[in-house]
């Protein structure tokens, strides 16, 4: 599982720097913008789910752990 965890970490990363990427090609940087890229924002949903994914699976380990 710790790999696994690992592995979406590494997600995260490569993520945010596409997120970063797509705000700075589309000069918005202000999610509340009208013209905020679509795909940035799909990019910080998608980032967010696998955030959330991530604690689950390390609080499952944890538990596992201390078993």
């Amino acid at each position: 599982m710790a790999k696994l965890i690992e592995s979406l970490a590494r997600s995260v990363e490569l993520l945010s720097i596409e997120i970063e990427h797509e705000e700075a090609r589309a000069g918005v940087y202000d999610l509340s913008a009208v013209t905020y890229p679509v795909l940035a924002r799909s990019l910080r949903s998608r980032k967010e789910n696998i955030r959330i994914t991530i604690a689950s699976l390390e609080a499952q380990l944890h538990a596992t752990e201390a078993a």
